[in-house]
């Protein structure tokens, strides 16, 4: 719809028009919406409290939710299939303007470069949380972190893959184009730039690292967390 006029009066009309339009919705509705909410509250608080090995999604980041609720000032760098949807569900923010994702634009291989961009300026702290697909668009940036040394941690969630990664290529025997490498080498790029990485096993090693991805910790590190195909 199309409305031509000056400002004043093209929204005055609408707005008189107000009145007259009644909204309203059954009962039973906003009740089923409740108890939908309340089994799916009670369906997260399993998968956060679980601990899998390897590890899933949901506990892995767990962990760094806590750290960020110790941390509100963090900006935090979001991207990846399963890491980006499971993470907006999981992380809070206390602090407005300090979660960066792809948003409304549907891209990947942009989060190194948020994280770069968040540090650069003013020199706040940034931890970035990514998928390895996500991380495998732009993950030679973790050279650029290493030399340039911002205030940037990099945390891998490593599944083998885009979503599940144990998907089967059914025109041959080779991989799936949606299956990437096992074995994580992600950790090694930022030791081989002269920076710090480490392997993830387990949730306990994922708090120890997430704590080392804290404001205060002095390092750059590149954590790879090793995830089981999410279900």
């Amino acid at each position: 719809m199309r409305l031509a006029g000056d400002i004043v009066s093209v929204l005055d009309a609408p707005n008189a028009g107000q009145s007259e339009l009644v909204v309203s919705s059954p009962p039973e509705w906003p009740a089923a919406l409740d108890e939908h909410k309340s089994r799916n509250v009670a369906k997260m608080a399993d998968q956060l409290a679980a601990n899998p090995q390897p590890m899933h999604f949901y506990n892995a980041l767990r962990e760094v939710r806590d750290v960020v609720r110790r941390h509100p000032e963090l900006y935090l760098v979001n991207e990846g299939a399963n890491t980006l949807d499971v993470g907006r569900d999981v992380i809070d923010m206390e602090v407005p303007r300090r979660r960066l994702d792809w948003g409304t634009w549907g891209i990947m291989g942009i989060g190194m470069g948020y994280a770069i961009g968040a540090a650069a300026p003013m020199g706040q702290p940034v931890l970035t949380v990514q998928g390895d697909s996500a991380f495998g668009f732009s993950g030679m940036e973790v050279e650029t972190l290493c030399r340039y040394r911002p205030p940037v941690a990099v945390l891998i969630l490593n599944n083998g893959g885009v979503y599940r990664g144990d998907d089967v290529d059914p025109a041959g025997p080779d991989p799936a184009p949606t299956v990437l490498a096992r074995t994580p080498i992600t950790n090694g790029l930022s030791r081989r730039s002269a920076g710090v990485g480490h392997h993830v096993r387990t949730r306990r090693c994922s708090a120890s690292t997430a704590m080392r991805c804290s404001p205060n910790s002095g390092t750059r590190p590149t954590g790879s967390t090793r995830c089981g195909p999410r279900t």
